[in-house]
Parts: structure tokens; sequence; C-alpha cells
């Protein structure tokens, strides 16, 4: 009877090979604007607000989930941005991961919990091609001062041009913009729920 042995030189082999196939997917990052810049530029003259960082609790994630039928992350930075009344706006930095890469955006939210404005911060160099149409349409335009029920109806219909990559940027940028409206209405209106 013969017995098999294991060849573990050739199985190393394989999965480093297969590591660096993978590795090599990944293409560097382009920086397109900083957060201090897109606070500056959605948010003029509050450019000397502070990033905080925002914890949200299980039990808030949990709400998230089932009332908007998004996984949102535990952590998050903002800027919030007040005036002499005391109401505040925000800046929020979101990050969605795609199969190429994540995106980082900023996203502006006013306050009464509108969109104000975003933009994209860094993305990698791959997807870029796709996403730079979408940021060239200035994609947040059409839902400036909406709030996260209407962005999130109107996010199915958002640009119909580009192919299908372009469009599925295009979606993911849209929905953080109903994500930051999300965060905003928990965080700067119900902000007990959540910790900072």
């Amino acid at each position: 009877m013969r017995v098999q042995v294991p060849c573990w030189p050739a199985t190393l082999v394989t999965v480093i090979c297969s590591l660096v196939t993978l590795s090599a997917h990944v293409t560097p990052p382009r920086v397109l604007m900083t957060e201090r810049e897109a606070l500056e530029r959605l948010f003029p003259g509050r450019d000397q607000a502070q990033a905080r960082q925002l914890r949200l609790t299980r039990a808030v994630r949990q709400q998230i989930h089932k009332q908007f039928a998004w996984k949102a992350e535990p952590k998050y930075r903002v800027f919030p941005v007040g005036d002499a009344s005391g109401s505040a706006g925000a800046l929020f930095v979101l990050v969605d991961y795609t199969l190429h890469g994540p995106v980082r955006t900023a996203v502006a939210i006013d306050e009464q919990g509108r969109v104000k404005g975003a933009h994209v911060l860094e993305v990698q160099e791959e997807p870029y091609v796709w996403i730079k149409p979408v940021i060239d349409e200035d994609f947040a335009k059409p839902f400036v001062g909406r709030d996260c029920p209407a962005t999130s109806k109107a996010a199915a219909s958002a640009g119909p041009t580009g192919g299908r990559m372009t469009q599925f940027y295009r979606s993911v940028l849209v929905n953080q913009l109903c994500h930051a409206a999300v965060l905003h209405r928990l965080v700067m209106r119900g902000g007990d729920s959540v910790t900072k």
C-alpha cells in the first residue's frame, strides 16, 4: 500500500503565488483632496473646526441597519461646524470598501440635516477612471438641500450615463450622502445614543 505524503513546499509556493497575485490587484491610492481642504470648500470660513471621532453604540448600529438597511461602521471622523445660534452642521468622512479598494469621501450636512455638498478625498488608482466622470458631473449637486429619505429614493435613478463600473461607483458615492445625513440625525440631534 502506497502512502501519499503531503508536499508542503509546493503548497507553500502556491500560497505565496496567490498572495502575490492578490496584492498585484491593489493599486496605490490617489489623494484628490485633504479633509481640511474639503472643510474649507464646503464650510467656507469655518475651517478651524476640529475633527472628532464618533463611536456608534451597538444599539444605534442595529437601529441604522433596521431602519435604513445599512451596516454602519462603529467609528467615524466628523468635523462639527457650529454657528452663533448653536445650530450645527458637520463634515463627515466616510469610507466604503469596494473590490477595487476604499473610497474616502467628505460629505457636508447642514444644520437642518440636509446635504450641503461632498468631495471624494481618496480612491485607488485603478477605479479612478470610473469615478472621475462621477466627480466631474458633481455627483452631490442633484441632492443638495435634501435629507436622507429624499436622497435614497432619488439614488436609484441618479445618473443613468456611464459604464457599469461608473454607475456602481456613482451609487456608492450617492449612498454616502445618505449615510452622512443619517449620522447627522443621530449625532447632532439624538446624540444621547452615540458615544463621542
